[in-house]
């Protein structure tokens, strides 16, 4: 529609007339009645533009504490933690899997699969919940790195200060920044835990506030 704008704007029409076989069709012609200066500044105008780029929103969400920040829309509350019997029963359960699957399939079919999984999905939703109970909540394209995620969090700390996110199930320092959310295992949606680094901990005195007031002190 931009393009077929621009062509208007520069005086051409659409015109019937016949084709190279003699059928008719439809072909863009600049009016006789145009200004060649005034489509020559267009042209110029067009080439000096700079290419729009698309930024994805992230929604940026804060959840309360108690405020049920365990569950999305109609995703149960489990959807983001699970308890460490229902972590040992899945994990034993992959493992038997992964065992007959080896047996039975190359690497290639099993790659090929991972990424026919992975093409499911187009955005993933990450939670940070935070030591005092607040939840920060952003969205994310999947082939991001995670280092997006690290720095949405570091916009929105009250004191921007070295911090590490882990993972909600293991307890595992996510520290590979250019590792994508997909590689991480974190799609389609995944909840981490805010810590300072252990450096910053040691050397605190009293606790430090952790997201912006901005965002916390909300009216009722």
């Amino acid at each position: 529609m931009l393009f077929r704008s621009f062509l208007v704007d520069c005086g051409f029409k659409v015109c019937v007339l016949p084709g190279t076989d003699g059928q008719e069709e439809e072909f863009w012609v600049l009016d006789e009645s145009s200004e060649l200066e005034h489509v020559a500044m267009l042209q110029d105008s067009l080439q000096s533009c700079e290419p729009l780029t698309a930024e994805l929103d992230r929604g940026l969400t804060i959840i309360q504490p108690g405020a049920g920040g365990g569950s999305i829309g109609s995703l149960p509350p489990d959807f983001f933690s699970l308890s460490s019997e229902e972590v040992k029963r899945e994990q034993q359960g992959k493992s038997e899997v992964v065992e007959r699957e080896n047996m039975l399939r190359t690497k290639a079919m099993r790659d090929k699969e991972a990424a026919l999984g992975r093409k499911k999905y187009k955005y993933c939703l990450i939670r940070i919940r935070f030591p005092d109970g607040f939840i920060l909540q952003g969205t994310f394209a999947v082939h991001e790195q995670f280092s997006a995620v690290t720095e949405f969090v570091a916009e929105n700390l009250e004191t921007p200060l070295p911090f590490q996110l882990l993972d909600n199930v293991n307890g595992a320092k996510l520290s590979n920044q250019e590792n994508s959310l997909t590689e991480f295992g974190l799609v389609p949606a995944s909840l981490l835990n805010f810590c300072w680094d252990p450096e910053i901990e040691a050397d605190l005195t009293e606790p430090l506030p952790f997201l912006k007031s901005s965002l916390t002190n909300l009216k009722d």
